[in-house]
């Protein structure tokens, strides 16, 4: 026979306290809650087994502890073969674990069929959830794109630098005796943040009077080979 769910009734008779005194516990209000008291509804919580119903937690707060981590649909696939995004979503998921919040993947057609779902949304910046951004910001829901589009729609913004790493990444190069550089990158407006780190990377080169071949594409690992091969193949590799 399945085990009866302890309900936060009954935590609140064996501590002793009232089923609203347990609830502002479970909510985190101790402003006017003793420490004594603290600690016999945390003692009594673990003693019963109590577990926090979600649905009914949400119904109280209106929230529900959830973060949607939202990808492109034309790249769908492509997300679970790159090892940056693999790592990209752990470390997100354990971040907000810490905060009492977990993450759900959904793609753009699934956001806004699940918007009851979520407290907020993150977006990886890209040019296909770009054209998103407009639909996205009127669901009145907190927005984070992790790099930033060509424009802003109000959206909050987290980004590295990116100016900065490509003025780095040449500097490192050049100190270690390689002149003769190839940039690949998308072309010119398709992504901010790489028309920023070519422009770094330019201005540092220009000071050190070397010239670089530029040679864009959609940077896909095809792209990459291909380039490669046609470097080789006409005796222009770096």
């Amino acid at each position: 026979m399945a085990k009866k769910r302890v309900t936060l009734v009954q935590v609140a008779k064996d501590t002793g306290v009232s089923p609203a005194t347990v609830s502002h516990f479970l909510n985190g209000n101790f402003q006017k809650m003793s420490l004594e008291t603290k600690e016999r509804i945390n003692l009594s919580i673990t003693k019963l087994g109590y577990q926090v119903n979600p649905v009914a937690k949400s119904l109280i707060t209106g929230r529900m502890h959830t973060i949607g981590l939202v990808l492109s649909d034309s790249t769908y696939d492509g997300y679970f073969e790159d090892l940056y995004f693999l790592h990209f979503a752990k470390v997100i998921k354990q971040q907000l674990k810490t905060l009492g919040y977990k993450i759900i993947l959904l793609d753009f057609e699934e956001i806004f069929m699940n918007i009851q779902m979520v407290d907020g949304i993150i977006v990886k910046a890209t040019l296909d959830t770009e054209k998103f951004m407009p639909k996205l910001m009127d669901l009145n829901v907190p927005v984070i794109t992790i790099g930033r589009h060509n424009l802003s729609y109000g959206a909050h913004v987290l980004r590295v630098n990116d100016y900065q790493s490509g003025q780095i990444g040449v500097n490192h190069l050049l100190s270690r005796g390689y002149h003769n550089l190839v940039m690949l990158t998308y072309p010119h407006g398709h992504v901010p943040g790489f028309d920023d780190r070519l422009n770094g990377a330019s201005e540092i080169l220009q000071q050190n009077g070397k010239l670089t071949t530029v040679i864009t594409g959609d940077m896909s690992e095809k792209f990459g080979y291909d380039t490669l091969i046609n470097l080789a193949h006409t005796n222009q590799l770096p």
